[in-house]
């Protein structure tokens, strides 16, 4: 199966989010033909955007536009930076891509911005790995969440380093729970007394849809060829578990496997419909109608 160009890819994407940014919006259906893509491949492209801070909302069925209330706010500067360097990058000549710049530049500059992200940067892993070495819990004060556009304070039990240094993995005293923090989002870090639980540092594992968890739940799916290709490319960890059998054979590949999160393995479902049957469990297929009650017509 082909992949396709990650940079075309990008460069839908930053389309997709102009079309969106236009007063009269995005129409669903003349996107598709414009773009010549599938539907699975239009909500994974808005999956993108929203997971991003991107606020796209529906005018109606077709509909869709961005709500841009307080947008810059919800971006770091070194974000707003690596935005700016995208435009720079497919050399805009597009009245409104060069007018998304000039605004970009007179809110930042470039320079200044970017010397002292590095120097926050590199103090905040310096911090954190100093907990790390001597074992204490940490602060993680004014830190971006992409959830809401107020900075949150998060005490935590640093775990490790990982994305080269981009992404702490902590335990939540608060929460409770395991969690991935943007090292890039944090305003600053403080190092307290308090120790580190050391039988914590078992830190769960993830699934082969990439997810982490406590709980512990076995799924079954069977599948067309199709499906079972698109796993496979999506998901190599979980295509390494498909099996053929004789006894479907409309459906003949099988995936059977302890999952920690229902949501990956739930949007890969959802955007095969009549390509994939959910054998178990029922927890799982109780998710799958919740979650289709919510998608929007």
């Amino acid at each position: 199966m082909n992949k396709s160009n990650p940079s075309n890819s990008k460069q839908r994407i930053l389309e997709f989010l102009l079309e969106l940014s236009k007063p009269s919006g995005l129409d669903k259906v003349a996107w598709l033909n414009r773009k010549a893509i599938s539907e699975r491949t239009f909500y994974r492209d808005l999956d993108e955007l929203r997971v991003n801070g991107f606020d796209v909302q529906h005018r109606s069925k077709e509909s869709l536009y961005l709500n841009q209330h307080l947008l810059v706010e919800r971006f770091t500067i070194e974000e707003l930076i690596a935005i700016r360097r995208g435009l720079l990058a497919v050399q805009p000549k597009h009245g409104l891509l060069v007018n998304i710049l000039k605004k970009l530049d007179d809110y930042i500059d470039p320079n200044e911005a970017i010397n002292k992200e590095a120097v926050k940067f590199s103090q905040n892993i310096q911090n954190i790995v100093d907990a790390l070495d001597t074992g204490h819990c940490i602060t993680l004060h004014d830190y971006q969440s992409n959830k809401t556009a107020k900075p949150q304070t998060r005490k935590v039990e640093p775990h490790a380093l990982v994305n080269q240094g981009e992404v702490l993995e902590a335990w939540d005293l608060q929460k409770k729970s395991w969690r991935d923090y943007k090292v890039s989002r944090i305003g600053w870090v403080e190092i307290l007394p308090k120790r580190v639980v050391s039988n914590r540092s078992n830190k769960n594992q993830t699934d082969d849809f990439g997810m982490k968890g406590k709980e512990v739940r076995r799924i079954t799916l069977f599948m067309n060829q199709l499906a079972a290709n698109l796993l496979r490319d999506d998901f190599p960890k979980a295509g390494e578990r498909i099996r053929k059998t004789n006894q479907e054979k409309e459906m003949p590949y099988v995936y059977e496997a302890e999952v920690y999160d229902y949501r990956a393995v739930g949007r890969f479902v959802l955007g095969l419909p009549g390509d994939v049957f959910v054998v178990g469990d029922e927890d799982f297929k109780a998710y799958l109608v919740k979650k289709h009650e919510k998608v929007p017509y």
